[in-house]
């Protein structure tokens, strides 16, 4: 993961007496780095013998480099022991991060993150400013693991980065959609720039959110004006306005209406006419009768996922361990007719009788025979029906409408 020492302790124990000089040499750490029984590891597993087989680096706390400490002060206590004082410069008052880097091998370890401050340095003994290295930890390469939820792509990811290079992520979401933000090993107060700069010590794990975007003739439509805040929650139901145009749900509105499902024995595919409340799982309407999870089919990733967030309008597959009959659904009744279909493979279902257009970009629609446990194509005027999932393959993004 990306470090980001404002937030975690270092990556290995430390022990400093920390003040800072008014003399030329600026801010200064006191530090032991080793012990007698622990003594500090070059990067092949040797005893380091000398610091001058190592520099130590300063930076700011995100990662941006400020100088070379003088480890003039630095004194030999023993085989793999230091103890003395290091000058970081004119650093003001503020965190600086060390890290040690080993010219024969480019390898570098974290030493820590201190605060620094305009005093004159005493070296009393002050338990509070004490920091002490008694391991090097010493890193190479490293990867990003990015995820992305939502419909668009990232520009910018490398196969591996070196020990504290600065990565640079570029958020590029598809027409129709927009970047939300960036999160998990994310630096705070970083989560909507884009692009995002990340200074690499570690692996990381990085999520990107696409949203759906808003258009203005939806938001004319119910609050007749184009000025309203996305994040709201007009109806208190549970859902923001952004929510509500993605389940094609009335933002005013918190009715509540039941539509009733069967399952047979086995396999089900099924969908959702109604949007169940924010707080209601696919485990709390199927689970009874369906206790391996429910799946359903992730089109921007082309695979399954399990268990997700129930959504009207999505497919679903149920493996019924018996008949379930009037298992009854509520939720908030679907008024955007229209079904947003990926490039690929879709798996949806509409909230009301549906019959696709002839000349639309559909090539391939099929749906599930739960009594035979088999496929059965649709035909070119064949009406799709609430409650039943179908598969339907696209050769390019589009919002399908039903024919008149």
């Amino acid at each position: 993961m990306i470090t980001e020492l404002r937030h975690r302790p270092s990556l290995v124990a430390v022990t400093v007496w920390l003040s800072v000089t008014c003399r030329l040499s600026g801010a200064v750490l006191w530090l032991s780095l080793g012990a007698a029984d622990q003594p500090a590891l070059t990067p092949d597993g040797q005893v380091l013998e000398s610091m001058a087989d190592v520099s130590v680096t300063v930076h700011q706390p995100e990662g941006t480099l400020l100088g070379t400490a003088d480890l003039s002060g630095l004194d030999r206590a023993g085989p793999g022991h230091f103890i003395g004082v290091i000058h970081v410069g004119q650093v003001g008052a503020q965190s600086v991060r060390l890290r040690a880097h080993s010219p024969a091998t480019e390898m570098q370890a974290e030493l820590g993150e201190q605060q620094v401050w305009e005093d004159d340095f005493s070296p009393s003994v002050d338990p509070a400013y004490v920091v002490s290295v008694s391991e090097l930890v010493w890193y190479s390469s490293y990867t990003i693991d990015l995820g992305i939820t939502g419909h668009g792509s990232v520009s910018g990811q490398l196969a591996e980065y070196e020990f504290g290079a600065v990565a640079s992520l570029t958020a590029l979401p598809e027409p129709g959609w927009e970047f939300i933000a960036w999160t998990s090993d994310i630096f705070a107060g970083e989560e909507t720039s884009n692009p995002l700069t990340m200074s690499v010590d570690a692996d990381a794990a990085v999520l990107v959110v696409f949203r759906l975007q808003v258009t203005d003739s939806w938001l004319l439509l119910h609050f007749g004006t184009t000025v309203v805040s996305l994040d709201a929650d007009p109806d208190e139901d549970g859902f923001t306005t952004r929510d509500e145009y993605e389940n094609g749900t009335d933002p005013l509105a918190d009715e509540q209406v039941p539509f009733t499902l069967s399952f047979k024995e086995g396999w089900n595919m099924v969908s959702l006419p109604v949007q169940p409340p924010p707080e209601t799982t696919l485990t709390d309407l199927f689970g009874a009768f369906a206790p391996q999870g429910v799946w359903t089919w992730d089109a921007f990733r082309g695979a399954y996922e399990q268990n997700a967030v129930p959504r009207a309008g999505r497919g679903y597959w149920v493996s019924a361990t018996a008949d379930a009959d009037d298992v009854v659904v509520w939720g908030q009744p679907v008024v955007d007719p229209a079904l947003r279909l990926y490039s690929g493979w879709n798996c949806v279902g509409p909230a009301s009788a549906f019959l696709i257009a002839p000349g639309t970009d559909v090539l391939v629609g099929w749906s599930w025979n739960a009594t035979r446990q088999t496929y059965a194509r649709l035909g070119d005027q064949e009406v799709m029906l609430p409650g039943i999932g179908y598969w339907l393959y696209t050769a390019s993004d589009m919002v399908l409408s039903p024919a008149e």
